[in-house]
């Protein structure tokens, strides 16, 4: 009792009082913040790698493409879904390949590339990797161009080798299930690109790390399909080995440790 008496009669003295209090702690408050809008110091978003507006228009038209594609032709999509599972619906599909279908294939394919090189884009943008310095846009073309160039290349190249061997209507089948895998997984990736530029900096490490996982997943069916192929014909289990090393498997590990040269660059 002595000690708060006290204390009130100290307040009383001082004249000191609750809205008094108040009123110090709101100015402090103020000035604080007044000097922080004026210096800038305002907290902003750690992460913050993405903020050009063309991603999003990207984005817009891979998707009412798609939105196109599933409207008019969602049965041929269902079927590429069956067929990555079922050799029997793969061999059909490609046997009734029609003119229709072939254009539908190609615009899938388009989706691909596209969703392919914007999943680059976002993982490069990431973890701070360019190329002879282009940025934004330009660097999402080069991207999508030097993808589109490495499949163009891949198609010519197995196309010849089959003239070769003598083997052109299995290596085209082995073709049509490359770009049936390829066209699965830049659909799988539409969730992927969309969502990286919008969630916090832990998230996207996530998501980026989904996406290569779809990636490698794809590659195992892709090989697997290729070995079932293989048994269909006879082909030499040490001479298909040494064709996936060469071709498929080497690429892919020069790829990686040029983009890892890059990121310690």
């Amino acid at each position: 009792m002595e000690k708060d008496t006290t204390l009130q009669n100290k307040i009383s003295e001082k004249k000191i009082t609750p809205q008094a209090i108040y009123v110090k702690r709101l100015t402090a408050d103020t000035i604080v913040n007044s000097v922080i809008k004026e210096n800038h110091y305002m907290p902003a978003r750690e992460y913050s790698h993405f903020k050009a507006d063309w991603m999003i228009v990207v984005m817009i038209v891979s998707l009412v493409i798609f939105g196109w594609v599933w409207a008019f032709f969602r049965k041929h999509i269902v079927h590429i879904l069956q067929a990555s599972y079922d050799y029997k619906i793969s061999y059909k599909l490609m046997a009734e390949r029609s003119t229709l279908t072939a254009r539908v294939s190609l615009i899938l394919n388009l989706l691909f590339i596209i969703n392919f090189g914007l999943f680059f884009y976002e993982a490069s943008a990431f973890y701070g990797i360019t190329i002879f310095k282009m940025q934004g846009f330009i660097f999402f073309l080069f991207l999508t161009g030097a993808l589109g160039l490495i499949y163009l290349f891949k198609y010519l190249f197995y196309s010849f080798i089959g003239y070769v061997i003598n083997l052109s209507g299995q290596i085209y089948e082995y073709l049509h299930n490359i770009f049936l895998y390829s066209k699965l997984f830049g659909i799988a990736l539409f969730p992927v690109v969309i969502c990286i530029p919008f969630v916090e900096e832990k998230a996207c490490s996530i998501l980026i790390k989904t996406g290569i996982a779809l990636y490698i997943l794809s590659f195992i069916f892709r090989i697997f399909r290729g070995f079932q192929i293989s048994f269909k014909i006879n082909f030499s289990i040490f001479y298909l080995i040494l064709y996936l090393c060469a071709v498929e498997i080497l690429p892919l590990l020069l790829l990686g440790k040029f983009f890892k040269i890059l990121l310690h660059s």
